[in-house]
Parts: C-alpha cells; structure tokens; sequence
C-alpha cells in the first residue's frame, strides 16, 4: 500500500510537470515546433550544446553513439528515445560513470528545446552521483554544466556557487583549459550580481590565458567584460576603447553578443553625453537583437534591457512621455513573463523530492505487508501535498499582488516626470498647454474670466554667455521657487521654452491680473542678488484676457504678441493684449531674451 501510495503522488507530480514544461513551451516559441523539428536552427543550438558540454566519448557505446548520429541529423526525438533507452539500461551502481555521460546527453538535448528544468533534474542527479562515487573530474564537469543553465536563467547566485566548485576541481586536476572557461563564464554573473571586486580579481587570473588562447570569441568575452567593469566603475572612456577591440573580435552569425556590445557602447556613450553615437549603436542592437528572437529567456531578458536603455536615453532627449510607454510596455512584458518563472521555481521544489522518492522505491518494495500504516502515511502525504500547493499558491498570488502594486506605483512616478519640468519644478510645455484648453472650456461653459501670461526673462541669453550654463540654471531653479511662492495653489505654472513660461490666473479680470504680475516682477531681483550677478534679473510679461470662441492656440499667439512689445518697448513691464483674436496658428519658438 506504501508503495500505491507514493505511486498516486508520483503521478500528481508528472501532472504538475506537463504543465509546466507545456507552459514553457508555449513561451519559448521557436523551441516549441517539436523535438522532432529538424531545422537548421534547431539543429545549430543542439550542435553548440554538445560542443560546450563535457562528455567523454571514452565512455560511449553503440546506443550512444547512435543517438549522437540522430542529433547531429536534427531528429532529436529519436535521438532521445535511445539516450532514455540506455540509461534505463544502465546500473548506476556498476557503471556511474556511463550513467552520468548519458544523463549530460539528455541535458543537452532537453536544453535544446528550452526545457531546462528538466535538464537541471539529470544534472542535479548526475552531480549527487558523481560525488557519492567520488568521480572527482564529472563532479567539476556537471557543476559547471549546472552553473552554465542557471546563469542563463538569471539566478547568478546559484550558478556562481556551483561555478566555484567547478573551479576549484579544475584547479586541483590542472585543467587548465577547462578552469579559464569556467573563470570567464564567472564573471558574467559577477558583475550581474554587482561583484565588482571579485570580477576584477578573476579578469586578472584570465589573463594570462587570454593571451595564448587561440579561440577568437574567448579573448572577445575577457574584452566585453572588461569594458562592462569598466563602465560600472564609471570610466567611460576606457570602456568605449575596450568594447570597441571586444566588437572587432566578434563573428557576424554572433547576433546576440553583437547586440550585447553594441548595447554597452550605447551605455558608455550616453554617459560621455554624445547622444547621436548612442543611438546610432542602440538602433544597430536593437537590429542584431531581432535575429536572436527565439523565444529563450536570454533573447527575453536581452530585449528587456535595450528598451529600458532606450527608455534612458529617450528621457534624457526630455521625451518623457515616450520613456513612459516604453517603460510601461517594459514592466507588462514582464508581468506576462514572471508568472511563468515562479512555475519553474516550483517545479524545481518538487523535483528534488521526487529525486529522493525513486531512490527510495526498492527499499519501499519490502514493506508491502505494512497494509495499515501505509493507507495512514499515504492520508497524511496526501494532506501535506495539498497544503503544500495550497501554500504555494498563496505565495505566488501575493507575489503578483506585489508586482502590480510595484507596477502601479512605477506608473504613477513616470506620469509625475513627464508632467513636470525636472529643472524648475514646474508643469512641461504639453501639461500647461493642455489645462489652458481645459480652463477655455470652463470659461466656455461658466463664462468665468481668466488671465493668461506668457512671461520672459530678460537677458537669460547674457546671463548663460556671461557665467555659464550652471548659473543660467539656478536661474530658472530660483525663478520656479519664487513661482510656487508668489501665486495661488489654483493658478498654473509652465515651463514651454529656454526662460519662457506660461502663467493661467483663474477667476482674475485683466487690471487685477496685471497688479498681480507687477508684484511678481517686483521680486525677481532677488534672484541676481543672491547669485552675486552684476546685472539686475526681471521678466517681460505679456498678459491677456481669453474672449469667447477663442482656441488656446490663438490666446498665446495674443500672449505672445503683448511680450513681444514689451521686449520692444524696454523690458521689465507687464503689457496687456489686444482683444481682438488673431487667426494665425502662434509661434512657439523659445526666444532669447
């Protein structure tokens, strides 16, 4: 009854794992035409696997070689009938060694197709095994391996650990060879995981190897890195001339590591603030990244990135409404994304159990006659079994919950920027232009009169000539702080070029509205005086009173045309508009003072 019991529960696990591995074909699209699939990209991916992973062809027989033969002819469903052939004819006892070549072959193969769970599962039992027989050499082969297929998941601190004690055999076995890529492939998820020192450490122990390595792609990986630690240590320059010798380095059917440098050279120059070469090289990843969509999480988190850099750079272009969407449309993909690794997690949970459950079924085999102790033992595994889904799926649900809150409070920060004028504190050009058409609404609909001024620093373009653009800068920051100060929470405030802004004083006729501004000059001197400039700062100010059927468009080309004259007529004054409406589109060209 033991034995049935564990059987039932054997078979809720294989449940959970079609699931799963459905679900992970369904996202990784590419993979999902079948293992029967012969194409020649299917095919490449298995020959890549095979060549990086450490099987000793010493130790295959006809079956395997057979099923190598079907590999490389791209039918990967015959070839893995015959791998699960042979390792359901081998006894683990007396041949491990064969065991654990044959279950790297399975690995490879399942990850191939993007099933990397269930790679991790022969791994994870070809590394106990390995150990537990003391075959030192497979032991480094397997983490290493293991450590490879985490770092493509993204958990670095797994794989460094499992990397570690890869190099660590590799060193006490001196292979060289082996021991300088596993160093390499280290550092990735040391700087990943913001390990600047210890990757910097491992760079100089590469070294050496680098310079007598004939292998092209291995000395374009020390200088990729190098240049990424270079532009984490905030040393741009370097980091451009690195990456530049890493991309020189790289083959044109490498997609995805061009995407990868061309995407740390965009970084690099965006920090150096030369904008047209950043671009210029994130369009060219963004153009290599397009041939990598196999639907892999690498290729996955890859694109990830390069929108979010695309987002940087469009918010420091002061896009700010673009950057918005192309981080929303960033943090909804991952929200799509994240379910689905929280389920590989779990399977993961539950495949380790399940290890340790059939290594336990010959002992359980002699326990038969323990009819009514199994029936209790088989309730009491059934009831922590649903406990434990039930556990589980309260963990994720408020997993999700998170996440959305995140998302929802990322969503409304990004609204915040792209409403307001980073530098003075203000609203953006677009956001006061739009409460000016929705104020000509109410003043449509309540005929409740209003004032609209467009109000110029004068002599901004001196101020920026005579000491510099810092200075001109704490001009516009002191001339916002005197704005919030000086007008009512009702009143709106703009930004709309260089030293121009907008000013709405609702509820205001046009004799009190030009008091109000004439105070508001009154204080701007305050501005000169505490930056020690020699010329007294003060504003022209153009100020008019929307009419009936007016567009917001001509109330500022009327604003526009009364600052206008009181630039003409000496500055520092307040001049009020026509009251006629013109019919002409305005010019909102930034002038200089």
């Amino acid at each position: 009854m033991k034995r049935h019991s564990k059987y039932i529960f054997n078979n809720v696990l294989n449940v959970i794992r079609i699931v799963c591995v459905f679900l992970i074909f369904v996202t990784n699209t590419n993979a999902a035409h079948g293992i029967q699939s012969s194409s020649t990209s299917s095919n490449t991916t298995t020959s890549d696997y095979l060549k990086s992973a450490p099987i000793n062809e010493a130790l295959l027989d006809e079956v395997d070689h057979q099923a190598l033969e079907q590999i490389k002819l791209g039918d990967l469903f015959t070839a893995r009938q015959l791998i699960n052939q042979a390792i359901d004819g081998t006894n683990f006892s007396q041949q491990p060694r064969s065991l654990i070549n044959r279950l790297l072959i399975r690995a490879t193969l399942d990850r191939t197709v993007g099933a990397n769970i269930s790679a991790l599962q022969d791994l994870q039992f070809a590394f106990r095994l390995a150990a537990s027989t003391n075959q030192q050499d497979l032991v480094a082969d397997v983490a290493f391996t293991i450590a490879q297929i985490h770092q493509a998941r993204n958990e670095h601190s797994i794989a460094l650990s499992y990397a570690e004690q890869a190099i660590n055999k590799y060193q006490q076995q001196n292979a060289t060879a082996k021991y300088a890529q596993t160093l390499m492939m280290s550092i990735s998820s040391l700087l990943a995981s913001q390990q600047l020192e210890t990757a910097m450490d491992y760079l100089e122990k590469v070294k050496p190897y680098v310079t007598d390595a004939n292998n092209i792609l291995f000395k374009a990986h020390y200088f990729r890195y190098l240049g990424e630690l270079q532009l984490y240590q905030e040393n741009s320059k370097e980091s451009l001339a690195t990456l530049q010798i890493a991309i020189k380095l790289v083959p044109e059917n490498n997609p995805q590591e061009l995407a990868t440098l061309h995407l740390l050279l965009s970084q690099a120059y965006t920090i150096e603030d030369e904008m047209d070469e950043a671009i210029e090289h994130l369009v060219t990843a963004f153009s290599f990244a397009d041939k990598t969509h196999d639907g892999s999480e690498n290729s996955f988190y890859l694109n990830q990135t390069l929108q979010l850099h695309r987002a940087n750079l469009l918010g420091q272009l002061n896009e700010f409404e673009a950057a918005f969407k192309v981080t929303q449309d960033v943090l909804k993909d991952r929200d799509l994304h994240q379910p689905i690794a929280e389920i590989k997690r779990m399977l993961d949970m539950h495949a380790n159990f399940q290890l340790e459950l059939q290594q336990q079924e010959n002992a359980e085999l002699k326990e038969e006659n323990q009819w009514k102790t199994t029936q209790i033992e088989s309730k009491q595994m059934l009831n922590s079994l649903f406990f434990l889904i039930i556990g589980l799926l309260f963990c994720i649900s408020c997993l999700l919950l998170l996440l959305f809150l995140r998302g929802r409070k990322h969503r409304i920060s990004l609204e915040k920027i792209a409403h307001t004028d980073a530098l003075t504190g203000l609203h953006s050009r677009s956001r006061v232009l739009d409460l000016l058409g929705h104020h000509q609404d109410l003043f449509a609909r309540n005929q409740q009169a209003y004032c609209v001024a467009i109000v110029d620093l004068d002599y901004f373009k001196k101020i920026n000539d005579t000491y510099g653009h810092p200075t001109g800068d704490k001009v516009l920051k002191q001339f916002g702080d005197i704005c919030h100060a000086s007008f009512r929470r009702s009143d709106v405030i703009g930004r709309i070029g260089g030293e121009e802004f907008l000013i709405i004083l609702p509820n205001t006729d046009i004799k009190k509205a030009v008091e109000v501004f004439n105070v508001f000059n009154a204080k701007l001197p305050i501005i000169a005086k505490s930056l020690k400039l020699s010329k007294v700062t003060t504003a022209s100010i153009g100020v008019v009173s929307p009419v009936t059927g007016e567009t917001p468009m001509n109330i500022v080309k009327r604003a526009d045309k009364a600052l206008y004259l009181a630039k003409g007529q000496g500055r520092n004054q307040v001049v009020i508009g026509e009251n006629v409406a013109p019919t002409t589109e305005p010019n909102l060209d930034v002038k200089q003072g």
